[in-house]
């Protein structure tokens, strides 16, 4: 830790692997980091990877970033698969939850949009 650093914003990855995974723009993230949002969602759209980056509010979810948001004050958004923009993918806190349910593509597809985003920064 750097003395004096802050953070522009922060993205959370969460259940990013699945395959076929579809990424709406989840509720807590719009309402505290809506430019994060934009910025992330639009970098998917430019790339190619407008299939997983759905432009559509999804239900919001207690996860990670709402702390992020709330305690340090610091933008944070939430990419996390939602089937249909509603609950999580079948796997999820099962015993098939493992790597048989990730995909390389949509890895890909998560890992290529976020470095788009970093790196434009």
């Amino acid at each position: 830790h750097q003395p004096g650093y802050r953070a522009r914003y922060c993205i959370n990855l969460d259940m990013v692997g699945a395959h076929n995974a579809t990424f709406y723009q989840e509720g807590q993230s719009v309402a505290y980091a809506r430019q994060v949002v934009n910025k992330v969602w639009n970098a998917a759209q430019r790339i190619g990877y407008g299939q997983y980056f759905i432009m559509q509010e999804s239900d919001a979810i207690v996860d990670d970033h709402l702390y992020v948001n709330v305690l340090a004050s610091i933008p944070a958004i939430d990419i996390i698969h939602q089937p249909n923009g509603k609950g999580f993918f079948e796997y999820w806190h099962t015993h098939k939850d493992d790597l048989d349910a990730i995909s390389k593509e949509t890895l890909k597809a998560v890992g290529q949009t976020v470095v788009e985003v970093v790196y434009k920064e």
